[in-house]
């Protein structure tokens, strides 16, 4: 099944310099209307639970990836380990979303 996966990124920076991309997805393919979910016990427990459901990822400044979160192992089907250090765009050359991620890491590595 494919999912539909919204993704943002964003530079973060050690002394000043880009040390890489943080992505974040939320996949939207699946998700229940807001009516449909449960009432929630605290604010608490809906931060945890919204921070739960993202996909995380990161990517060094020459595109290899160094983290690989359990959401996006699950929305890929491709494991951490099987990705840890490979190139993220070759990996999603073959996938129609490749145009959509490399804008998003280029304009992340640009700050913007």
């Amino acid at each position: 099944a494919r999912h539909e996966i919204q993704l943002s990124a964003t530079a973060w920076r050690v002394n000043g310099r880009v040390a890489g991309v943080l992505g974040i997805g939320e996949e939207v393919s699946a998700q229940p209307s807001l009516a449909a979910l449960p009432p929630q016990a605290d604010d608490n427990s809906a931060g945890a639970s919204a921070i739960a459901s993202l996909l995380m990822f990161a990517v060094s400044p020459d595109g290899s990836v160094v983290d690989w979160g359990p959401r996006a192992e699950i929305a890929s089907g491709f494991a951490r380990q099987e990705l840890l250090g490979r190139q993220l765009l070759r990996v999603c050359a073959a996938d129609q979303s490749s145009d959509e991620v490399t804008s998003m890491l280029s304009r992340a590595f640009k700050g913007a």
